[in-house]
């Protein structure tokens, strides 16, 4: 996983940003609490180190998109929602 490499300083003085998928959602199923409170202790790092962290999502339902939103606007991610194939963007921001 990417986000790891942000426990060494010489990374992210190198990096500009990190992109992340699937960091809340897999389609339509939750992700694991555990990988999710993981990836987010690296983005933190990342954070702190003022690059920005780009999360890009594929949740299928409404349902799914709303808590995905929500839980990217508390940890002030700038987000992508879409579906995989890329074909639509669905919502983005920060």
């Amino acid at each position: 996983m990417l986000s790891e490499l942000a426990v060494h300083a010489d990374f992210l003085e190198v990096i500009s940003a990190i992109g992340i998928e699937d960091l809340f959602t897999n389609g339509n199923k939750i992700q694991p609490q555990s990988h999710t409170i993981e990836v987010l202790g690296h983005l933190i790092k990342v954070a702190t180190a003022k690059n920005p962290a780009l999360l890009i999502d594929y949740p299928k339902t409404a349902e799914r998109r709303a808590a995905s939103k929500k839980l990217e606007v508390e940890h002030s991610l700038v987000r992508l929602v879409t579906d995989r194939q890329l074909r639509t963007i669905a919502e983005s921001g920060k």
